[in-house]
């Protein structure tokens, strides 16, 4: 069990905050199975704690839990409700959770909320054993529903992470900590703005941005890092004006 303080901590570093998200995912697969019925098959932490891209003081982590017990045909008619009240129940109750969790909002996909101080997006997926399963069944649903599974390719966004060069993963991170530095002013938190993109969204679009990036230019990608960095900028912009090729 992970221990917890009695009082609310509000974390002010990277490190501290990453302790804190890896105390709550081993609180969640620890209980989720007993409190709520649903059996963690693996959990995934994104944003940027996830991926180490975290502005100074402004921490948020996307846990994104793949369950077996998660059927995507019940996904496609009803979307995730048979589970987010239950998990949101069981968060607030728990003594080793609730002091810390501060509820924001229930979506369509999943829980908001600020945990010690961190942002936190806590979303679901069936579980997928090879990215060809994922995006097979993707191509054979209405492009309208595709959006449900999003968070689906959280696992493959990590791996593909981790497959980097140290230099490349350094300049992809460093161009999230753009992305989401022109997000924050475009779409200024707690002003209303409609269409504020999720940290998790922006990762994902300048991941797949620079990987396009990477293709197109071959093996001139790790010789040039600022053109490559260019590069994705302009692959990043098109992906946004161009919204209905984004799968």
């Amino acid at each position: 069990m992970a221990l917890r303080n009695s009082a609310p901590q509000y974390v002010g570093t990277a490190d501290q905050a990453a302790e804190a998200v890896t105390g709550l995912v081993l609180d969640i697969k620890e209980k989720l199975e007993a409190e709520c019925g649903l059996r963690p098959t693996e959990v995934v932490v994104g944003g940027s704690i996830g991926h180490r891209t975290a502005l100074p003081w402004k921490f948020d982590a996307d846990i994104v839990i793949y369950s077996e017990d998660i059927v995507a045909e019940e996904v496609e008619k009803s979307g995730y409700d048979r589970w987010l009240g239950k998990i949101h129940h069981f968060m607030q109750k728990d003594q080793d959770i609730s002091e810390c969790y501060q509820l924001q909002n229930i979506t369509a996909h999943g829980l908001q909320f600020i945990y010690e101080g961190v942002d936190m997006n806590l979303l679901l997926s069936p579980h997928w054993t090879r990215p060809g399963d994922y995006f097979k069944y993707l191509s054979s649903i209405s492009p309208s529903l595709r959006f449900r599974f999003s968070a689906s390719a959280a696992k493959w966004q990590v791996q593909f992470f981790k497959q980097q060069s140290s230099q490349s993963k350094d300049l992809c991170c460093d161009l999230i900590k753009r992305a989401k530095a022109w997000r924050d002013h475009t779409w200024p938190r707690g002003s209303g703005g409609t269409g504020r993109p999720s940290s998790y969204l922006v990762s994902l679009l300048v991941a797949k941005a620079f990987e396009n990036s990477q293709k197109k230019m071959g093996l001139f990608s790790t010789m040039y890092p600022d053109t490559l960095a260019l590069k994705t900028t302009e692959e990043l912009k098109y992906m946004l004006l161009n919204h209905k090729t984004i799968e």
